[in-house]
């Protein structure tokens, strides 16, 4: 790879933007025609969190929370809500301006290194509602982190200046109200004016937010644990944690387990504490078009930014009391430190995009036919293949000489005519049914017990993912041995064959899939698409492969060899080799491109004596898959805005 240096660049052509809030930092590297979040411990988000030790030092992001354990009388999980000048922590008095700056002097020695040199242009994201004193405390902050002269950007401003960047049609002289919803709700209302967006009004609440619901969590999760006892030191923080990525993790899953011993909270409890906070917040934007002397029928447009937008009560609630829809704006955790970047359109690679924001998780119906299509098609084959008993006869003669070709590794015959195993279409069923409970790793994730022994990076469900991956993988590996076993039995046959046909083929598959977790959990990255996204495994493969290898085996049972059974059992083998070719890559162009030669190939080879080797191809496409998966947390593109060396 190679070495460059950014300060060969022109002056002004590269913009670093942070958004200090009070409970965790986030920033953004900027440039014309490209952008690229900063990430700290495979996180976009820096917990705004410090921890002062005895000596002085002070620790920030998740080294912090993990100091806070030991001694949390030196802990402040956001100095910003203190409203205090100076603090003592562990003992030590520390302004609260220098505990700012610590944190910012970790963004700034971030964008440094990614940048390859000191960045020059920075923004700071401000709230609405300060004037100039709280802002010239910032930059105070700002300097002594190292940071060159800051250019201070208010919030809704930047919310708007956004929303003009990605092709929002606003108008000059039009009315826009920007609720944001962070640690507590700012709502603003501004006018587009002919040289930009000046701010009508703003009103705040702080505890109308993503804080004020955290410690309504915490009061929950005490209650749970500690019978109404108050918790305090360490496990006072923890609590804290535990509610905060209970509210993270419900936002993608139906439920979580928190806690030790384990509490498991659903998203419908998450939501009945959060509406009255909601429902606040809702007030004070209905208050806030009132003070700008509109009414809710004037303003262009209702937008929802910041962490806790991403709640579906949040639209409910402000929907509700202005009466109209409003915009939830994609990734809005980091639309205002985007806006004063001016960075619009997709990042330009390095650090995952959609972990900016989880979002809400994918349609329920996509979600539950990715899990649901699987596990038909897989019980569908395997009942095809145990249908040999009847086929044969079903008599017990026919079962033992049915035996018999097993144990010398063939088949079965009699008569005049001969039976061959269809192993590929058993190897299918099995596969498919690991495939179905990889499909539910999710699902899976969201119930276990955090996992302690495996540390990730602050505010990640990486852990969790990984050890919902190899618990799928383990539920996948038991059902193949299962269905080995129960044809076995059925059959009345050894269990060996049926045992290679169904755990072989996928050990591949199960190593991919056992790589991804660790690598999930020790990176704690986020796909870009979305966890349920991600495991969703393409059902327009599963189809056809499981029509095609019924096809081929029903027809190698009519006992005919016209030309029109000659025809559709090789149009069966298209079909595996079309599915195959769909699992292997995604744009539609390239399946045609690949499916085309795949195809016919599979069509080629069709026979009595190729089922096993048709049951394969497919069987490789889909550890090909999961392969791409491996390759998503792995490969990090290189930046292709940074100068040649």
């Amino acid at each position: 790879m190679l070495v460059v240096r950014l300060w060969s660049m022109r002056h002004g052509e590269l913009r670093l933007a942070i958004d200090y809030g009070s409970v965790s930092t986030a920033a953004v590297l900027a440039w014309p025609g490209g952008w690229l979040p900063l990430a700290w411990d495979g996180s976009p988000w820096l917990s705004s969190a410090v921890h002062v030790s005895a000596d002085g030092r002070v620790e920030t992001g998740q080294q912090a929370w993990t100091a806070a354990v030991a001694a949390p009388e030196g802990f402040e999980p956001s100095p910003l809500r203190s409203g205090q000048e100076r603090l003592v922590l562990s003992g030590v008095e520390v302004a609260v301006v220098d505990l700012v700056a610590a944190t910012l002097s970790r963004v700034e020695v971030e964008a440094a290194r990614v940048a390859g040199g000191p960045v020059a242009d920075v923004r700071l994201v401000v709230p609405g509602a300060w004037g100039p004193r709280r802002s010239t405390w910032l930059r105070r902050a700002a300097k002594r982190a190292g940071l060159p002269e800051v250019t201070v950007v208010a919030a809704p401003v930047a919310v708007a200046d956004h929303l003009v960047e990605v092709g929002t049609p606003v108008p000059v002289g039009a009315y826009l109200a920007v609720c944001d919803l962070g640690a507590g709700v700012e709502a603003s209302v501004l006018r587009r004016g002919p040289t930009g967006f000046e701010i009508l009004s703003t009103l705040d609440d702080p505890g109308a937010g993503g804080a004020r619901v955290d410690e309504l969590l915490v009061s929950q999760l005490d209650g749970h644990h500690r019978e109404g006892a108050a918790v305090t030191g360490a496990a006072a923080w923890q609590q804290l944690a535990n509610a905060r990525m209970a509210k993270e993790t419900l936002s993608v899953h139906p439920t979580v387990a928190v806690g030790v011993p384990p509490v498991v909270l659903a998203a419908g409890q998450v939501e009945a504490v959060a509406r009255p906070v909601l429902e606040r917040a809702a007030r004070v934007t209905v208050e806030a078009v009132a003070a700008a002397e509109l009414a809710p029928d004037q303003v262009a447009g209702v937008y929802l930014v910041g962490g806790g937008a991403s709640m579906p009560a949040a639209a409910r609630s402000v929907g509700e009391a202005t009466g109209r829809a409003p915009v939830v704006v994609p990734g809005p955790g980091a639309v205002a430190v985007r806006g004063a970047a001016h960075a619009a359109g997709p990042p330009s690679g390095g650090v995952d995009a959609a972990a900016l924001d989880t979002g809400p998780p994918g349609p329920p119906l996509r979600r539950a036919l990715a899990l649901i299509v699987p596990a038909l098609a897989s019980l569908a084959l395997l009942g095809d293949h145990l249908w040999i008993r009847q086929r044969a006869g079903g008599d017990y003669d026919s079962v033992y000489r049915y035996r018999a070709y097993i144990s010398a590794g063939n088949g079965f015959g009699g008569g005049d005519f001969m039976v061959k195993v269809n192993w590929g279409e058993l190897g299918m069923a099995a596969t498919l049914a690991l495939v179905a409970c990889l499909c539910a790793a999710a699902l899976l994730a969201s119930v276990l017990p955090v996992m302690t022994g495996l540390r990730g990076p602050a505010g990640s469900d990486g852990v969790q993912m990984g050890g919902g991956l190899l618990v799928a993988a383990g539920l996948g590996l038991g059902a193949a041995a299962l269905y080995a076993a129960g044809a076995a039995q059925y059959l009345v046959a050894p269990a060996a064959p049926f045992l290679k046909w169904t755990l072989l083929p996928a050990l591949p598959l199960v190593a991919v899939v056992v790589t991804v977790a660790l690598l999930a959990a020790r990176w704690g990255r986020r796909p870009v698409m979305g966890w349920h996204e991600w495991l969703r495994f393409p059902v327009g493969s599963v189809i056809p492969a499981a029509v095609g290898m019924l096809l081929v085996e029903y027809l190698h049972w009519t006992w005919l060899d016209t030309p029109l059974e000659s025809g559709l059992e090789r149009l069966g083998g298209l079909l595996i080799g079309v599915g195959a070719a769909f699992a292997l890559v995604r744009p539609l162009a390239y399946r045609i491109v690949v499916a085309a030669p795949l195809g016919a190939v599979a069509a080629a080879i069709t026979g009595v004596d190729s089922t096993g080797v048709l049951g394969m191809i497919y069987i490789v496409a889909v550890t090909a898959w999961w392969a791409q998966r491996l390759w998503h947390l792995v490969y990090r593109p290189p930046q292709p805005w940074l100068p040649a060396a």
